[in-house]
């Protein structure tokens, strides 16, 4: 009885169909792709058909030689490998800080947009009002100006808001973190940035222990404007934040 097989678009033919469907999608996969020399070495080749064929013996292959160069490596150059490990380290740091650069961009950005909107509709409404008031004009000015007033200071308890939702969730983090803000104030200091200087010293005396989250909030809010504090955190958040949350 003739045994029952599978055959794949490009005529390679296999025993059962989860095998074929998982070539073809691998073949496929890799057709698209710039296939590495290094391939070239192993005894199958390195060319896509190969590979997608011998796909998981190629993978556990090479995860076996890249343990057991490792651990050669762990054995007669330890330092060699720490500083690779560390560039591998800051590789990865320096993606997720892109990700996170645009994501607080786009976020910022976002917000941003619809603040403005909100003002454009109001100035669009206070324009229009103004051309149709009467003997009315002045009481419905004076509703409309309060409309404005609240509307900015919402936006305003909006951002004191979400600078409290990053300051109340942390701890004080001893004499490193100290040692650390004190640096950065005395060179915001030595750059005349009086406004940093106070954050600085502020997050040195937080780490010190010597202020709680609310006081530390409190502090930020009578010392510096809202629209200023928010840029020194996303500044901390690039540049400091190890130290500061």
């Amino acid at each position: 009885m003739p045994k029952q097989v599978w055959q794949a678009e490009d005529g390679t033919q296999f025993d059962n169909e989860e095998a074929c469907l998982l070539y073809e999608k691998l073949f496929e996969e890799l057709r698209l792709r710039n296939i590495p020399q290094e391939f070239g070495y192993y005894p199958d080749g390195g060319t896509d058909h190969a590979i997608a064929l011998n796909f998981y013996e190629f993978l556990k292959s090479t995860r076996k030689c890249l343990d057991f160069l490792e651990s050669v490596e762990e054995v007669v150059a330890p330092n060699e490998k720490m500083i690779r490990e560390q560039k591998e380290r800051e590789k990865q740091d320096l993606e997720v800080k892109k990700k996170y650069e645009k994501e607080y961009d786009d976020t910022l950005g976002a917000l941003k947009k619809e603040e403005d909107e909100r003002r454009r509709a109001l100035r669009i409404e206070e324009n229009e009002t103004r051309k149709a008031l009467g003997k009315k004009e002045n009481q419905m000015l004076k509703t409309l100006e309060r409309k404005i007033a609240n509307a900015e200071n919402e936006i305003e308890r909006r951002h004191q808001l979400n600078i409290w939702e990053r300051i109340k969730g942390s701890e004080p983090k001893g004499a490193i973190a100290v040692g650390y803000w004190e640096a950065v104030c005395e060179q915001k200091l030595k750059s005349n940035d009086k406004n940093y200087a106070k954050v600085a010293e502020l997050f040195k005396e937080f780490h010190e222990d010597k202020i709680q989250n609310h006081e530390f909030n409190k502090q930020l809010q009578i010392q510096i404007s809202t629209d200023e504090i928010l840029a020194i955190v996303r500044d901390i958040e690039y540049n400091h934040k190890e130290f500061a949350w």
